[in-house]
C-alpha cells in the first residue's frame, strides 16, 4: 500500500510507459520518413513538455504526468501512416483514434492498452482528455474541465506546437508537406488564410488550400499558445523569423504577405508575453470603448456577467497592462458571436478596430496602461465626432450615445 501511494504521490511510471511504448513502435516501419519524424517529435514533444513543467515548477506528479501525456499523444498517428501514408485530419482523427487504441471502443468490443502504460487508473481521464483535444481547433474553456484536466490540455497543446518548431525547421518539406521548397515558394496564399493569419486567428484546416496555406498554417499556431513559458521558448529560439525565413518566397504577393505577418507574429509574441506576465489583459482596440460605456446590458447573461467581472476589475485596477488583440480577446470568450475563436462580426468589428488604433495613434500587440489607454481614447474618440464615425454602425451605439463615461 505505502508503495501504491508513494506512486501516485510521484506520478506515473514515464520509464515504464517508455519500454511499452517502444515495443508498440516495433509493429511499425521505423525506417519509413514520416514514421521516423513521428518518433522524433514524440520525443520532442516529451521533451518539451518536461521544459514547460519545470519552468512552470509545477510538482512532481504533474511533471510525470505531463511526460506521459506527451509519450501518447500520438500513438495514433503511427496507424495513419500505416494505412494512409499521410498526416492530412481527412484520412483519419489520429487523436479520437489515440483514445480508442489507449482507452477501447465499445462499439467494437476493442480492449484499451492504458493499463499497460499505466496501471494505476488514478489519472486516466485527464490523459484521455488532453490527448483527445490536443489537435482540436481550439480548446473551449468553457465546457466544465476541472482545473487540472485544462492545465494538461493546455501544456500538451503547447509543447505539439513547440516541438513543431523544431520539426518546420529541421525535416525535409518533402516528409511533412508532400511538396518541395520551391513549389511552397511560388504558389499563393489563399484569401481566407491571409485575412485569418494577419488577423491574429489560428487557420481551420477546411480553409487550406495551396502549399503555402499550409505553411503559413504551422505559423498561425503562436497564437494558441496557452503559457508566457512557451512564448518565451518561442522568442528565446527566434523560432517565428527563423521559420519564415526557411522559405525564399518568389511569388511578389506571397512574400509581402509573409512581411507583414512577420511583422504580426512578432509583436504577438512580445505583447502576449507581457500580458500573461503582469496579469494584464488581452483586448480588441474597439472594447476599449465599450469598457467605457457598458451599464450592465450585452448579448446574455454570461456574456453579461463576464463583462461586468472585466469592467470592475478595470476599475480597481486601472494600471492593468492592456495589449491590443488582433482578433477575439479576453472579454470574447463567453460572447456568442465567437465560434471556435473567430467572430462572426469580425469584417465590422475589425473594421472599427483599425478605427481606434489609427486615432488614438496605437498598435497591434503594443501595450499600455488602461488608464493610459481609457484618457486617450476619451480625448480623441468620445470627446469629438469620432465617435459617431467609429460606432455608428454598432447596435449600441444608441445606448452609448446616451451614457455617460464611468471609467474615469
Amino acid at each position: 500500500m505505502d508503495a501504491v501511494i508513494k506512486r501516485e504521490k510521484e506520478g506515473p511510471d514515464y520509464g515504464r510507459a517508455q519500454k511499452v511504448f517502444e515495443k508498440y513502435l516495433d509493429h511499425y516501419d521505423r525506417e519509413d520518413g514520416k514514421v521516423r519524424l513521428k518518433i522524433v517529435h514524440t520525443y520532442g514533444v516529451v521533451a518539451q513538455s518536461t521544459a514547460l513543467a519545470d519552468r512552470m515548477g509545477l510538482s512532481k506528479e504533474d511533471r510525470e504526468l505531463a511526460r506521459v501525456i506527451a509519450l501518447l499523444h500520438d500513438i495514433g498517428r503511427f496507424e495513419q501512416l500505416k494505412r494512409f501514408d499521410s498526416f492530412l485530419p481527412d484520412t483519419m482523427d489520429h487523436a479520437a483514434y489515440g483514445v480508442q487504441i489507449l482507452f477501447g471502443d465499445e462499439d467494437s468490443g476493442r480492449t484499451g492498452m492504458i493499463r499497460e502504460f499505466v496501471p494505476e487508473e488514478k489519472w486516466d481521464e485527464i490523459i484521455r482528455t488532453a490527448i483527445a483535444r490536443h489537435s482540436d481547433f481550439a480548446l473551449d474553456e468553457t465546457e466544465g474541465l476541472d482545473e487540472r484536466t485544462l492545465l494538461h490540455a493546455r501544456i500538451i497543446r503547447d509543447a505539439d506546437k513547440l516541438d513543431n518548431c523544431r520539426v518546420k525547421l529541421e525535416d525535409a518539406f518533402e516528409t511533412f508537406m508532400d511538396a518541395p521548397e520551391d513549389v511552397i515558394g511560388t504558389s499563393e496564399v489563399s484569401p481566407k488564410v491571409r485575412e485569418d493569419a494577419l488577423a491574429g486567428r489560428s487557420i481551420r484546416s477546411a480553409d487550406r488550400v495551396t502549399p503555402m496555406d499550409y505553411w503559413i498554417s504551422y505559423l498561425a499556431y503562436f497564437y494558441d499558445l496557452n503559457f508566457r513559458e512557451s512564448l518565451d521558448i518561442v522568442e528565446e529560439n527566434d523560432y517565428v523569423r527563423k521559420i519564415i525565413h526557411r522559405i525564399s518566397y518568389s511569388n511578389p504577393e506571397t512574400e509581402e504577405t509573409m512581411k507583414e505577418l512577420e511583422e504580426n507574429l512578432v509583436g504577438y509574441v512580445r505583447g502576449a508575453k507581457r500580458k500573461k506576465r503582469a496579469g494584464g489583459m488581452y483586448i480588441r482596440p474597439h472594447h476599449i470603448l465599450c469598457i467605457q460605456k457598458f451599464t450592465g446590458h450585452g448579448y446574455n447573461e454570461e456574456f453579461t456577467a463576464h463583462m461586468s467581472r472585466a469592467v470592475s476589475e478595470l476599475a480597481k485596477n486601472p494600471g492593468t497592462e492592456i495589449t491590443a488583440a488582433h482578433g477575439c480577446d479576453d472579454l470574447c470568450k463567453a460572447c456568442p458571436n465567437n465560434e471556435d475563436g473567430v467572430c462572426t462580426s469580425c469584417g465590422k468589428v475589425e473594421r472599427m478596430d483599425d478605427a481606434v488604433l489609427r486615432v488614438c495613434d496605437f498598435a497591434y500587440g503594443e501595450s499600455a496602461s488602461w488608464a493610459e489607454l481609457s484618457s486617450r481614447a476619451r480625448k480623441r474618440i468620445f470627446e469629438t465626432d469620432e465617435f459617431q464615425r467609429i460606432c455608428a454602425g454598432c447596435q449600441w451605439f444608441e445606448l452609448c450615445r446616451k451614457t455617460e463615461i464611468h471609467q474615469k
